[in-house]
């Protein structure tokens, strides 16, 4: 049997944030640095996201995430680099 694709609904924008596979709420921010992982998304329907990529590596996330950027025409969210913060960055600075 054939298996039918679906189209991709329309992508917003790619994010980038930085996460703790458990939920800590006494976590200090020593440890989130220690133990966080940076994950991959994109963004659309203005809330919903699907991930693309989880890793300790912050800079390959980053570098793929300014790849996929440029591929698809989209805007990158940094909501990693500065805890709390979000911001948007161009994928040639990333």
């Amino acid at each position: 049997m054939k298996e039918k694709w679906q189209k991709l609904p329309r992508l917003d924008f790619i994010l980038i944030f930085k996460t703790l596979y458990v939920k800590c709420e006494t976590c200090t921010p020593e440890e989130f640095e220690k133990n966080g992982v940076y994950q991959l998304s994109v963004v659309y329907n203005k809330k919903r996201k699907f991930v693309l990529d989880v890793s300790g590596e912050k800079n390959k996330i980053f570098t793929e995430a300014r790849l996929l950027a440029k591929e698809w025409n989209l805007k990158i969210m940094d909501s990693a680099s500065v805890r709390g913060k979000s911001f948007w960055v161009e994928p040639q600075t990333v």
